[in-house]
């Protein structure tokens, strides 16, 4: 929902990353691996969904890296034991 009117006047804002929901969600070898549908930004923020999604697959004790793909489906580093997430996610 972001900021109410207090926040927002002491200068704090809401930045989404323009996804609309996730696709091809799959395990295998303890890497999770997820397609970001709608849109792909940063908006400049150091703290982007990968922040909410690494944690939320993480907890399970099957994935030990997560591999966030944006939706052409491309991120930083597509192999290898190592989490990743896409160009448009970096600040």
């Amino acid at each position: 929902a972001g900021p109410i009117a207090a926040e927002r006047a002491r200068g704090l804002r809401l930045i989404t990353s323009k996804a609309t929901g996730f696709s091809h969600l799959s395990i295998s070898r303890s890497v999770a691996r997820i397609r970001l549908e709608g849109g792909c930004s940063s908006g400049g923020s150091t703290f982007t969904i990968a922040d909410e999604i690494n944690p939320s697959l993480t907890q399970f004790p099957t994935v030990s890296y997560v591999k966030i793909y944006d939706p052409s489906g491309k991120t930083g580093q597509p192999s290898g034991l190592s989490s990743s997430i896409p160009e448009c996610l970096n600040p």
